[in-house]
């Protein structure tokens, strides 16, 4: 009987998570479908650091900086769980576009 409670609570737990996680993506997805979104978007990309390496070392002793790297790790992994929830056709026009230089 308590495992069966236990159990319902759990299942309970995970509907909610993807329900909430559905609403969050499909925000993402219409905010990000917009051109100020893509502008948006384009901007946490470059900020999250997501195609540069996030270890940094001291440049005089070549030894690892702990703190800088920890804070790159967590812009990446910030950018990367919202990177889940956003379709792949919004993704690659931010993440692999050419800037257009004219645009404002």
């Amino acid at each position: 009987m308590v495992m069966e409670k236990l159990k319902k609570i759990e299942n309970d737990a995970i509907a909610k998570k993807k329900a909430y996680s559905t609403k969050i993506s499909k925000a993402c997805n219409t905010v990000f479908s917009t051109k100020e979104g893509r502008v948006l978007l384009k901007y946490l990309v470059e900020e999250s650091g997501i195609f540069k390496g996030s270890v940094l070392s001291s440049g005089q002793t070549g030894e690892i900086l702990e703190k800088a790297t920890i804070y790159n790790e967590g812009r990446r992994s910030l950018y990367l769980d919202l990177r889940d929830l956003i379709r792949p056709d919004i993704l690659k026009k931010a993440e692999y576009s050419v800037p257009d230089l004219n645009e404002q």
